[in-house]
């Protein structure tokens, strides 16, 4: 299923006014809340959006209620936004996906010494 159909599956649609940088914060906020975390993170992906208060709210709700492959394959792609090293969930994460897959600290793009 595509990220359009997958959101309107849930209620929502994807117009010029939602993809305006001020309402993508809004609709990702608007996903969380609605436990849509995965395809709160996949939309932001798919348009590039980098707020960090947004990351950290998806990354939080991925700590809390995400599977750890779910998390491990979300911080793949996030390695590749630097913007978003400083996202203190983004550590975070990456802590809590090494303690079961200890290789992956390796390839963190930031240091996980406390």
């Amino acid at each position: 299923m595509n990220l359009v159909k997958a959101l309107q599956a849930i209620g929502l649609s994807l117009n010029a006014y939602a993809l305006r940088q001020r309402n993508k914060a809004r609709l990702i906020q608007k996903l969380v809340d609605m436990n849509q975390y995965l395809l709160a993170s996949q939309t932001a992906l798919v348009f590039d959006f980098r707020d960090g208060p947004s990351w950290s709210m998806i990354l939080r709700e991925y700590i809390c209620q995400g599977t750890i492959a779910e998390l491990k394959s979300l911080l793949e792609a996030l390695k590749k936004i630097s913007e978003l090293w400083v996202v203190p969930e983004f550590k975070e994460a990456w802590i809590k996906v090494s303690e079961k897959y200890p290789n992956f600290r390796h390839i963190c793009p930031i240091p996980l010494a406390n």
